[in-house]
């Protein structure tokens, strides 16, 4: 009944998210591949307006006024969406969650246009003695070429407002292949540990104590993300996000932390989330803070709330690479957290 992500089918469904084209509105594909796997194990699956997937485990303690868990996750990466196009055929960018220009420059890309068609393509940026010729170029700068060779044959098969993102292989390596690296992953992997959670549950026919949603959501790298429609909608008396960061170092385990964003969290649920990890002995590290700000929508809302992480080396960049033992610590500690919560709360 472990949640140790290693086996041959961990590893497909790792693959498959971290490979799958889900720009941040644009998340449809990650969707598809989380219902397809999970939707004969929960209780209740929905999409919502926005593209989030909520899965329920119900619990054992239905009645109205019980308290509610939701485990959080966001199925987006970063990208780019079509702004314009040149005389010339290229087609001009507005990054998406992409905050280092630098990470763009000759990647390969691809580029969802129209009626859906899929095009590779190239990030290249203009010579340098037509630029400012500053060490790091502007996105101004920067162009995507799909082949096309005119203005218009650009925008016939990639419309304004199309979405592109990188093209990455998601690979197993180091010493018994104990590495994973590949695109989104510090998004995709905490999606991959909640359906390995839901299907060990009711797989192993494990009750919980209360009801426990598990949403994956949307948007992440926009200023609208669908954290807070969520949890309107689910109404959780607590919440957990589960992120990858760049806090800490490789094999730490899962990182626990009482603040996001130097903003102080739920301390009692911080201090029940140390005990479990020593109680059970799950490699864990404490940081003082995260980068969260979903676990603050959380909070804005009224909600218990904390997150957990694993370390996450290149995140936002074209590959991420992670440790698959702190991915299991981050499963087993979720899960152990589902058992144990009315001993927990206290309900």
């Amino acid at each position: 009944m472990n949640c140790n992500i290693n086996t041959d089918e961990d590893i497909i469904l790792l693959k498959a998210l971290s490979e799958a084209f889900a720009p941040s509105g644009f998340e449809d594909k990650a969707a598809e591949i989380i219902l397809g796997y999970i939707k004969n194990f929960a209780d209740e699956c929905t999409v919502t307006p926005d593209g989030s997937v909520i899965a329920k485990i119900c619990g054992k303690d239905n009645a109205p006024n019980s308290s509610k868990l939701m485990i959080q996750a966001h199925m987006d990466e970063v990208g780019f969406m079509i702004k314009s196009a040149d005389e010339g055929g290229t087609l001009r960018i507005a990054p998406i969650g992409l905050s280092d220009i630098r990470l763009l420059v000759g990647r390969k890309v691809t580029v969802s246009g129209a009626h859906g068609v899929k095009y590779p393509g190239f990030i290249g940026v203009r010579p340098v003695h037509l630029t400012s010729k500053c060490a790091v170029p502007e996105i101004c700068d920067i162009y995507v070429d799909i082949g096309a060779k005119s203005h218009e044959e650009a925008l016939a098969a990639a419309p304004l407002a199309s979405f592109g993102t990188f093209v990455s292989d998601f690979m197993t390596f180091g010493h018994e292949n104990h590495m994973i690296g590949g695109k989104a992953l510090s998004n995709r992997a905490c999606c991959a540990v909640m359906c390995k959670i839901i299907r060990n549950l009711k797989t192993n026919d494990i009750p919980i104590p209360c009801d426990t949603y598990f949403a994956f959501t949307c948007r992440a790298n926009t200023p609208v993300s669908s954290v807070q429609s969520v949890t309107y909608r689910i109404k959780p008396t607590h919440s957990l996000s589960l992120i990858g960061s760049s806090e800490k170092k490789r094999g730490d385990g899962v990182i626990l932390t009482p603040s996001a964003n130097e903003v102080p969290l739920d301390h009692t649920l911080f201090k029940d989330l140390q005990q479990i990890s020593e109680k059970q002995g799950i490699s864990h590290a404490v940081s003082a803070s995260v980068d969260c700000r979903d676990t603050l929508t959380a909070q804005r809302c009224g909600v218990s709330a904390s997150v957990i992480s694993f370390h996450c080396d290149g995140i936002g960049s074209e590959t991420e690479t992670a440790a698959l033992n702190d991915i299991t610590a981050l499963c087993e500690l979720t899960r152990a957290l589902i058992i144990d919560f009315s001993q927990i709360t206290k309900l």
